[in-house]
């Protein structure tokens, strides 16, 4: 019995043992899994805490927490401390610096980084320049659920070495980002069909175009969504992130163009479903922010009464505004508007507007003040400024106004005299109203 008694002792022991050392390795699981759970929740509310200072231009502290991070191997906080190598104004640029880190931050996955990579291996803006990592990089991006990655490989297909091959590679990658909707893409895979030559590509890109304009008011806006953008006539690559701006107004440019393009293709008849009140609301948007082409547009529909009723002040008012801006074109249509012979108090400002453009090239403008001087249409006689003028027009190409002006000046040529003809090879450009 006590033989049994000792057994069941020991067996217990063993078993009580066996329990402490299963508790003991759970309690350290346990205590481990929350340390590491602390630890990340730390990590994060740092790394929140350094990106809140970087969306307010706090770029010192955004600097201060990200580099321990870095360090540390997290890869959000390697990239963006790559970007304060390249952009902030308040480190020394370190581009090397900035490379090592973004490569990285690659590894480990993140696409930001890659994409960055990609854009400086495009232009070759702080590393020498690689299209072929440029493409290495990009192409690590893609998620199809992400429609953006998507059309950031088309960018660089587009652009980067551009060929045959290399467009249609484009305008697959446009289309599959633009069927899930996303307005950049229909933007571009709208260019690629407009620049083709049939009158089927135009309808397509035109319907693509619409699009935009269907969704322009939903476009997303996510932190994550880093998008490449192209200056066609730099020929830089760019990336930008919204959270700081600049994101949102590339986008709102280039969707402003796509609005102008349709109201353009409506008003020479190319079936878009568009209303004349959407064309002025969106000219005059434009126009405002200073695009001269919009600016034009409305001065000639409010000239013309094309789609719109005629109102030739407003007219005035669109073209001065492109007049100013110094398109030479809005200058002459502005000129024609103060050009009233019943008005002659407005007759200094078209001889100036007339006078702007003829000195800008307009063979238009150069003829009407020809064609002024000589006869002393509201200005005094001068037939020296008529050949001046006629001469000028004269040595234009490609207008029929040019033989016209050479005929003028055959005529003039009779009754000038040597010296009158010596003083025709003086610029004479009307003063500003108001100036002598």
């Amino acid at each position: 019995m006590l033989n049994k008694c000792n057994q069941c002792s020991r067996e217990f022991q063993a078993f009580n043992s066996e329990i402490m050392k299963n508790f003991q390795s759970l309690m350290s699981f346990f205590c481990i899994s929350l340390l590491a759970l602390v630890m990340t929740a730390c990590a994060q509310f740092q790394f929140n805490y350094a990106f809140s200072a970087y969306k307010s231009s706090n770029f010192m502290l955004a600097i201060d927490l990200w580099r321990p991070m870095a360090e540390q191997g997290n890869s959000l906080a390697q990239f963006y401390l790559a970007e304060m190598y390249v952009y902030s104004p308040l480190i020394p640029h370190d581009y090397d610096q900035a490379a090592y880190l973004l490569n990285k931050s690659a590894r480990l996955g993140n696409k930001l980084a890659m994409t960055r990579l990609a854009s400086m291996y495009a232009n070759g803006y702080g590393v020498k320049k690689n299209p072929q990592k440029a493409m290495d990089n990009i192409l690590q991006t893609r998620d199809n659920d992400e429609p953006y990655t998507l059309y950031n490989i088309g960018i660089l297909y587009q652009f980067l070495e551009p060929n045959e091959q290399n467009l249609a590679l484009a305008q697959t990658y446009y289309q599959q980002a633009a069927e899930k909707g996303f307005v950049l893409a229909q933007i571009r895979l709208g260019n690629l069909y407009e620049q083709k030559s049939t009158d089927e590509d135009l309808s397509t890109a035109l319907e693509w175009y619409e699009q935009v304009l269907k969704n322009a008011n939903r476009i997303p806006r996510k932190d994550g969504e880093f998008i490449i953008f192209f200056d066609q006539i730099q020929g830089f690559f760019s990336a930008s992130y919204h959270v700081l701006g600049i994101y949102d107004q590339q986008v709102s440019d280039m969707v402003q163009q796509t609005y102008l393009k349709l109201a353009i293709y409506y008003l020479e008849g190319k079936p878009v479903q568009l209303k004349s009140g959407d064309i002025v609301a969106t000219f005059d948007l434009l126009a405002k922010q200073g695009d001269l082409r919009a600016q034009s547009v409305l001065g000639t529909l409010y000239k013309t009464g094309l789609k719109i009723k005629k109102d030739e002040e407003k007219a005035k008012i669109y073209f001065s505004l492109a007049a100013k801006a110094g398109d030479i074109n809005a200058q002459y249509e502005v000129a024609e508007l103060y050009d009233v012979p019943s008005q002659l108090q407005q007759h200094d400002q078209a001889l100036f507007w007339y006078g702007s453009a003829a000195a800008g090239g307009s063979i238009k403008a150069q003829s009407k003040l020809g064609e002024k001087y000589a006869a002393g249409l509201g200005v005094p006689k001068d037939l020296i400024k008529a050949f001046h003028w006629y001469n000028k027009a004269a040595q234009q190409k490609n207008s029929p106004l040019v033989e016209a002006a050479k005929e003028k000046l055959e005529k003039l040529s009779d009754i000038l005299t040597p010296a009158q003809l010596f003083q025709t090879g003086h610029s004479i450009v009307p003063a500003a109203p108001g100036q002598k």
